[in-house]
């Protein structure tokens, strides 16, 4: 299965009950784990103003190495590998705003994916693809879910300049991973991404290069490729863009 029909169905079976005293001897629940299995996934609901997973898939087990119950909101950051966690926490930081975004307007719903390195159920490092749908609720209490479908990505041959990240409103974005979808990128590098958000804090050339000790032609260097790899004419643009989709 191909599309996320069946993650849509979960929602509208179980969302009237904010997703509790869910039994997984459900059929749907039960239909639902062995689509996650075969497509190795992992998926959970959350309350984002409450900071709580409501559901777990059991695939945690596989993926992780703990049992649904043992997850909690961090415990899939503290899993990312540390060269991941500085844009792992930025992403997750612009989640929470836009769940304050959604509750504030008290309708909506934005989809947001990206891959990070995590440690998996042996302990080494995979590629996983996160993909949260958010989404308004008034009844029975007035909150935002987010629906995560993480997907191993072991098996896919991704380029490897830069990452996958995706934030907006097209209800297409959120379907099982292609080359497609895993191709819209940003093509920076983590330096690259440390040296914008530098400018981003003022920061001259001289002072990024005192900092992060590097040469001054090495950062300018690297601020030329940034406008290159983005299309863009200058930083200021670019910085406010990826300020607002939380990449910076």
């Amino acid at each position: 299965m191909t599309d996320y029909s069946i993650f849509n169905q979960f929602v509208a079976n179980y969302s009237d009950t904010a997703f509790s005293d869910i039994k997984r001897t459900d059929g749907l629940i039960d239909t639902l784990e062995e689509v996650v299995r075969i497509n190795h996934q992992y998926f959970h609901v959350a309350d984002l103003l409450a900071l709580r997973i409501l559901f777990a898939s059991a695939a945690s087990n596989e993926f992780f190495g703990l049992p649904p119950e043992e997850l909690n909101m961090g415990t899939l950051f503290q899993l990312s590998h540390s060269k991941d966690q500085p844009r792992h926490s930025i992403i997750r930081a612009k989640t929470l705003r836009l769940a304050q975004e959604i509750y504030m307007k008290k309708s909506g719903q934005f989809f947001q994916s990206s891959n990070f390195y995590q440690k998996n159920s042996q302990g080494t490092y995979s590629n996983f693809l996160y993909q949260a749908k958010l989404f308004y609720a008034k009844q029975p209490r007035e909150t935002v879910y987010m629906l995560l479908v993480v997907t191993d990505l072991s098996s896919f041959k991704i380029n490897k300049t830069g990452f996958h990240y995706y934030l907006g409103q097209d209800e297409s974005m959120f379907r099982f991973p292609d080359y497609t979808l895993l191709d819209i990128r940003l093509g920076l590098s983590t330096r690259e991404i440390q040296i914008l958000k530098l400018i981003a804090h003022g920061f001259s050339s001289y002072q990024i290069a005192d900092q992060i000790f590097l040469s001054v032609h090495t950062v300018n260097t690297h601020r030329r490729n940034i406008l290159k790899k983005t299309g863009s004419a200058g930083t200021h643009e670019l910085i406010i863009k990826m300020q607002e989709q939380g990449l910076i």
